[in-house]
């Protein structure tokens, strides 16, 4: 059965174009997420709404691996982090994780 999960505030927003991420659970995963200074063109497949939070997620492809980039607007500056590079399949399942709240 899946995890039952809480809906944010952000998910009656009147965005209905764009993914929302979920509020994390109490006991989330913790993804390994890296700081990155220069960000490298990344094939996107997927992303979260830019419009109804501060904090953004994208999935993609950089060389042939798979990586989740979190981007975190609310300093002014953008700061950016990745988690590991990973397969497709493991990726996508750590997107869909994320997206439930089921990871951070």
């Amino acid at each position: 059965m899946p995890p039952r999960v809480k809906a944010p505030e952000v998910l009656t927003a009147p965005c209905a174009v764009a993914l929302h991420a979920r509020i994390a659970q109490a006991g989330a995963e913790v993804l390994q997420w890296t700081p990155v200074t220069s960000p490298v063109r990344m094939r996107v497949e997927a992303s979260t709404c830019h419009q109804c939070s501060p904090i953004t997620y994208e999935f993609g492809l950089i060389g042939g691996r798979w990586y989740i980039r979190r981007t975190d607007y609310r300093r002014g500056k953008p700061v950016v982090h990745e988690a590991v590079a990973q397969r497709h399949r493991i990726a996508e399942e750590r997107w869909r994780m994320l997206l439930a709240g089921v990871a951070i």
